[in-house]
């Protein structure tokens, strides 16, 4: 935004019409919004990974309960997720403590704590 501020002033300042300041902010921004993606990738370290990566969460238990659809459910500090063990040989069940492995989407996957 402030790049195309820039040419538009640019335009501007060389006496060129209303018409002519605005057509070259806009062709500015068409040219310069891919630019700035692509240093934002390149200045951006490593990926998005599925791990725990709140260092808040580390160590702590959390509580299941039961939703009305019979779901297990984990709140998070104020937010609600979707609930699955970590495991198929393992099941979660109301009121049982928790730890967070991970979460994958909008579900966390955790592990029953012993």
């Amino acid at each position: 935004m402030a790049g195309m501020a820039l040419f538009g002033m640019g335009a501007a300042l060389l006496g060129l019409s209303w018409e002519f300041q605005i057509l070259s902010a806009a062709l500015s921004g068409v040219l310069l919004i891919p630019l700035a993606l692509k240093a934002l990738k390149k200045l951006t370290p490593g990926e998005l990974s599925q791990s725990l990566d709140d260092p808040r969460l580390r160590g702590q238990q959390f509580k299941v309960y039961t939703d009305s659809g019979g779901q297990a459910r984990v709140t998070v500090f104020g937010d609600e997720f979707m609930a699955r063990p970590s495991r198929i040989d393992q099941s979660l069940k109301d009121g049982s403590l928790v730890r967070i492995v991970r979460f994958e989407g909008n579900t966390a996957i955790v592990t029953p704590n012993d």
